[in-house]
């Protein structure tokens, strides 16, 4: 009877300190700058996203007017033997609808990664005020130091090549970035053209490798 309230109290006390150091996570992340937020930023980030993260920009003053997705393309060998150069996929999409078909799917966990994964990517150091530094890319690439979260991206894009119409074996694959802007909240009655306002921000290919399906 007493080892069985030992262990009750010991799952009680984890429990209390787990609660708390979210609860404590939790706050920090939304406080302004401080000294002690900047210190330990990082591992306060690396609590609370991707699973915890929440954006309220919908409801600010002056809501968003773009959407960013996370696009791919492949080359592929045809039957011909010729190498072929696929349309753009639209990457976030696909895992989006995948995972809102099946909200209890692993897919969950791979949207959230990507959209983690691209999170990271734009705050990597590759980007300076917002805008890629192609020079600084490429020499990353070449000394094999490129941010993680880009492999990352380029792993889900090969992990999702199963599931494109693309007849043929898979030689290479780059992922990009899709602005997409779409008419302010004063305006929403205009429609919006998803071919139209798009700007593409591709990176470079990679070589193909085989990945595990991600569901």
């Amino acid at each position: 009877m007493e080892r069985h309230q030992t262990t009750r109290n010991l799952c009680l006390v984890g429990l209390t300190a787990l609660l708390t150091v979210h609860f404590l996570m939790t706050f920090a992340v939304t406080l302004p700058p401080t000294p002690l937020t900047v210190e330990y930023g990082k591992a306060i980030d690396s609590w609370i996203y991707p699973y915890f993260s929440q954006s309220w920009s919908f409801f600010a003053p002056t809501p968003p007017t773009e959407d960013n997705f996370v696009i791919a393309q492949y080359r592929y060998k045809s039957s011909s033997g010729a190498i072929v150069e696929s349309p753009w996929i639209n990457l976030s999409r696909t895992l989006n609808e995948a995972a809102q078909r099946d909200r209890l799917s692993s897919l969950a966990i791979v949207q959230a990664t990507v959209s983690s994964a691209y999170c990271g990517l734009v705050k990597s150091e590759i980007f300076k005020d917002g805008k890629l530094d192609e020079k600084l890319l490429h020499d990353r690439i070449a000394t094999n130091r490129q941010p993680p979260a880009l492999h990352t991206l380029e792993r889900a894009a090969m992990s999702c090549y199963r599931i494109t119409s693309f007849k043929g074996a898979p030689v290479s694959v780059r992922i990009g970035i899709l602005d997409h802007k779409f008419p302010r909240f004063t305006q929403r009655y205009k429609p919006d053209d998803e071919a139209a306002n798009n700007t593409e921000l591709p990176f470079p290919f990679v070589p193909f490798e085989s990945v595990a399906p991600f569901d």
